[in-house]
């Protein structure tokens, strides 16, 4: 279900994928999502839904995706992940996707290799279908040999027209502290036939922004808009986000690692909560943003970051 807060309104979602070798339908789990436009509910809708879903009867499949047209009460047929080689770990790995974001007329996802799985959707015949896809391939980033911190999460986040990825690593390494965030932009580049021909450019500061990140939902926002905020990344504890084995075992989730972290220098990491919360059986917190015209919500927002 999709849930204004600012509205009330609720529109409900499609739970069930089509399966091409059954005549049954197959429930799925929506692990992350995003919709093309601001949703109504008019059945002349435009407004498109993408999702990263499981749907299978194992646990421990791969992660698929899926597509709808919004107030349809099943989703089109699930694409499954590729497999590429991994020239890093010299071997040939599952694709699965990590993020997915709205961008330029298409559905963007991220997958653990850092490429780009690009969708254009269209109508044919009132049936949505995909219309286009293709893979953008990123250059692999040469870390020399030298032990690097562990990416957990990967985000997609469109700022100032431009598409950015935001890596969520852990650190034990000397000198490193526990939990660093990195910000990369997409940038095209000559090269020749058959290399990619993307690359991540690394974004050292933030000039002047706020990246909210959340799988399906990241947001960049200018700091000029609202006063009383602070640059910084502001995230969630989606540590176990994509566990199925814990959303169909124990409806349990991981809650208190919420905070904003700074790029520095210094690399401070702030956290909203103390790290003894217990779990929640609902999903991790959201961040509400206050809208920047208004000076009473402007206010509000100033207090509430000098509480995190």
């Amino acid at each position: 279900m999709l849930f204004n807060i600012r509205t009330e309104q609720c529109l409900f979602l499609p739970d069930t994928v089509p399966r091409p070798w059954s005549s049954d339908d197959f429930p799925m789990i929506m692990l992350a999502a995003t919709v093309s436009s601001p949703p109504s509910r008019g059945t002349d809708d435009p407004c498109i839904g993408a999702a990263i879903v499981h749907c299978t009867p194992f646990i421990t499949d791969s992660r698929q995706i899926t597509f709808w047209r919004m107030g349809s009460h099943m989703a089109i047929p699930s694409i499954p992940p590729d497999h590429q080689f991994d020239v890093v770990s010299n071997q040939f790995v599952v694709e699965e996707m990590e993020d997915v974001i709205y961008h330029k007329g298409a559905f963007h996802f991220v997958t653990k290799l850092k490429n780009v799985f690009v969708c254009r959707l269209a109508l044919h015949q009132a049936d949505l279908v995909v219309d286009h896809r293709e893979w953008l391939m990123f250059a692999p980033q040469d870390d020399l040999g030298y032990p690097r911190p562990v990416a957990t999460a990967r985000y997609l986040v469109e700022s100032r027209e431009q598409l950015l990825m935001v890596l969520k690593c852990t650190c034990n390494l000397p000198g490193w502290p526990p939990l660093v965030f990195s910000v990369f932009e997409m940038t095209h580049v000559q090269a020749p036939a058959g290399a990619p021909q993307y690359v991540w450019t690394p974004v050292p500061t933030l000039v002047g922004r706020m990246l909210f990140v959340g799988h399906g939902c990241s947001r960049s926002y200018e700091l000029a808009n609202f006063p009383g905020f602070q640059e910084g990344i502001y995230f969630l504890d989606d540590l176990q986000f994509y566990s199925v084995s814990r959303i169909v075992q124990y409806q349990e989730y991981l809650c208190f690692d919420n905070g904003k972290y700074t790029l520095g220098p210094p690399h401070v990491a702030s956290r909203c909560f103390w790290p003894d919360q217990v779990n929640s059986n609902y999903s991790s917190p959201v961040w509400l943003l206050p809208g920047g015209e208004d000076d009473a919500n402007n206010a509000q927002a100033q207090v509430d970051v000098h509480m995190m």
